[in-house]
């Protein structure tokens, strides 16, 4: 019975073995390209994911900004005619300032909506930037936390006071008017005496 199987054994057709070696190749073959096909579509999807995670943190922060465009004035009897005259842009004397920028940030195709002002004043020796929030969503004072609160003119007025990189400070005074959130600050060649004088000719 032995000397059966060990013949049957020995005795199997070359071309059979041969047979048996191509399908096994051939279905080896087969898996590695499944698990290739299967980690590539893994990729795909996981690329995709993310793909999705970024435009749904993006497009609002994108179509907010969309929202948003600003006119240029160059005059404050042109923007007042916008924002009201009800404003302490009015107290700014323009005779001593040689250039100037005023910017009124609106609602897109709408300019009645009025979100905020932006008046930057470059004058011989210094320039300052007033900003004048109408919309509360759009306040920025955040960003200057933290001020010794003092009373100027009748009006609490937190003072912020910051070391620059280039060994100079920077003023910022944050106060309220009217309904409106106001930020002024300096932007070079301001002491801390012509600060004040500025901000209480704001404030008069």
């Amino acid at each position: 019975m032995n000397n059966i199987l060990i013949d049957g054994i020995t005795n199997i057709d070359d071309e059979l073995i041969e047979k048996y070696f191509a399908i096994k190749a051939k279905m080896a073959d087969e898996r590695a390209r499944k698990n290739k096909t299967r980690l590539a579509w893994r990729t795909i999807g996981a690329a995709a994911a993310c793909i999705c995670l970024a435009v749904l943190i993006t497009l609002p922060l994108i179509l907010r900004g969309n929202d948003t465009e600003y006119t240029s004035y160059r005059t404050y009897e042109e923007v007042a005619q916008v924002i009201g005259p009800d404003t302490l842009l009015k107290n700014i004397d323009f005779s001593g300032i040689k250039n100037h920028s005023i910017k009124v940030f609106h609602k897109s195709g709408d300019a009645g909506q009025h979100k905020k002002l932006e008046f930057i004043a470059d004058a011989a020796e210094y320039s300052y930037e007033l900003d004048i929030s109408f919309d509360k969503d759009d306040d920025n004072s955040a960003h200057y936390k933290g001020g010794l609160v003092e009373e100027i003119k009748g009006i609490p007025v937190a003072i912020v006071r910051r070391e620059a990189s280039n060994d100079t400070v920077q003023y910022v005074a944050v106060f309220e008017y009217n309904n409106c959130k106001y930020v002024f600050r300096s932007r070079s060649g301001i002491s801390e005496d012509g600060f004040y004088a500025l901000l209480n000719e704001i404030l008069n």
